[in-house]
């Protein structure tokens, strides 16, 4: 070992003591500042070198810490704004989602509210179709009791007509029950319904009458509502005495003492049946086919051959009126199936 290297290790010994005894490191440097030993000063000064380096790098250290803690307070402070924000927010879907649920709540309420008002709107939307069709219903069966009264009401008024005329002309004996005047004028319409009153053994089936209204259109209507009185007369008288006679309505036109109720025993107005022609004439015997009691035909429709000629002529508009004896049956009556015009029963000259 050479002499400088002695002193160096010297210097080292001396640097080391005074490390230990100068913790300051400003005082460390004042001492071997003034050492006189010149290895102690250039390790002194290397030391102060090595001490400024370390201070400037545990400055830079520092700064750098504290730039490290400063953005790490920054991001701390920003995370806690964020988390303030989220939490506000939060706080926020909260409150809606309650807001929601009290909407939803709510909404529910309206929707059962609705539903019961449905149900009960389509119960009275019920009850008022069905009152509706009651009244409907009420309105048509009123509508028919109105025709019906209209009809009856016109049928009374032709009777009352009828039975004026014919008390007048001395045909009716008893009066019945006004409780107006009606003009006196006989109607085929109104001698129907007096025979069927007064007439208690010919039944005029309700099919029986055929275009009236147009027979009472003609001029001679008036005549034929006579003659058709006289007619149904002297058939309820017929069959009032037919038990006691022997022979049919002809006969019994022929030899009754009932001057004012007998009928003419003539071709011109009787016929108590059809020719062969007619009857074997598959249409013309069907036109005959006429709706009668089923007391007396079960099947409820029988055909019909005898009839009166209301008046004498062959013409298709005048009245014809075709009946069924059955006195000597189980009903006991004349039974009349047609009144009407003859073209509705034609025969080989129509």
């Amino acid at each position: 070992m050479t002499e400088r290297d002695d002193q160096a290790n010297r210097a080292l010994g001396e640097i080391a003591l005074a490390r230990w005894l100068y913790r300051d490191p400003r005082d460390l440097f004042q001492f071997l500042a003034a050492h006189s030993n010149q290895a102690l000063q250039i390790e002194a000064e290397r030391a102060r070198n090595e001490s400024a380096e370390f201070l400037e790098r545990m400055q830079q250290l520092l700064y750098g810490e504290s730039q490290a803690v400063a953005e790490a307070e920054a991001r701390a402070e920003t995370a806690e704004d964020e988390g303030v924000g989220l939490i506000l927010d939060l706080r926020a879907e909260e409150k809606r989602a309650a807001q929601l649920e009290q909407d939803l709540e709510e909404t529910r309420a309206e929707l059962s509210l609705l539903s019961q008002g449905s149900s009960s709107l389509e119960r009275m939307n019920r009850e008022l179709d069905s009152r509706l069709k009651t009244l409907e219903s009420d309105h048509k069966q009123l509508q028919r009791e109105l025709e019906e009264a209209k009809t009856e009401k016109h049928k009374a008024e032709l009777k009352l007509g009828t039975y004026s005329a014919l008390i007048a002309q001395g045909d009716v004996q008893s009066k019945p029950p006004v409780d107006y005047e009606a003009p006196p004028a006989a109607t085929l319409s109104g001698v129907i319904e007096v025979a069927r009153e007064q007439c208690e053994l010919v039944e005029i089936h309700q099919a029986a009458p055929r275009e009236i209204d147009a027979l009472e259109a003609d001029e001679g209507a008036d005549v034929w509502a006579r003659e058709l009185w006289k007619g149904l007369r002297a058939l309820n008288a017929y069959a009032g005495e037919s038990e006691h006679f022997s022979g049919g309505f002809w006969e019994w036109c022929e030899h009754s003492n009932h001057q004012d109720n007998v009928w003419p025993a003539s071709e011109k107005k009787l016929a108590m049946s059809e020719s062969d022609t007619v009857r074997n004439n598959a249409r013309l015997n069907k036109a005959r086919n006429f709706n009668i009691d089923r007391k007396v035909e079960p099947r409820g429709y029988i055909h019909m051959y005898a009839h009166l000629k209301i008046v004498e002529g062959g013409g298709q508009h005048i009245p014809r009126l075709y009946f069924h004896d059955d006195t000597g049956g189980r009903s006991g009556k004349i039974h009349i199936g047609f009144i009407g015009p003859h073209r509705l029963v034609p025969n080989t000259t129509a």
